[in-house]
């Protein structure tokens, strides 16, 4: 079960909501995976709460600070490509933020790694433990 954990400055629920669209569908759209096993978790923050080169953002005029951090079972360097294009893509759309440079970071897991339900994802799904990658891909 992908998991993105996205910090961002603080935003009105519209503009979550169509973000939360756009990250999904970035994700999904570069993996082939179901929406629906996606979550994604917003850390917002206020002015004055991140800092850049050491110095204390303070609001307008500063660059935004927008970080992601994606937990995901393995992926070729080619799907992770696309989605890192595709998630800096939705977050320029959404946010519209100017001098906005995301960093995002991916966190591969194997299945032993990762409990859902209080169950390893290895024992609910053993035959995605044979799986080089998450799906099966040609470019395997």
């Amino acid at each position: 079960m992908p998991c993105m954990e996205v910090t961002l400055p603080r935003l009105p629920e519209n503009s979550k909501k169509g973000l939360a669209a756009a990250l999904t569908d970035a994700y999904a759209d570069s993996t082939g995976m179901d929406r629906e096993r996606i979550g994604i978790r917003f850390l917002e923050y206020g002015e004055g709460e991140t800092a850049y080169a050491g110095k204390l953002d303070q609001g307008a005029g500063g660059r935004p600070y927008v970080h992601v951090v994606l937990y995901c079972p393995k992926q070729t360097r080619e799907v992770k490509q696309g989605i890192v294009r595709r998630i800096n893509t939705g977050l320029q759309a959404t946010l519209a933020l100017s001098d906005c440079r995301p960093v995002i970071h991916i966190q591969e897991h194997p299945y032993d790694n990762v409990g859902v339900d209080g169950e390893l994802l290895s024992d609910l799904f053993p035959e995605l433990v044979k799986r080089k990658f998450d799906y099966p891909l040609d470019r395997d």
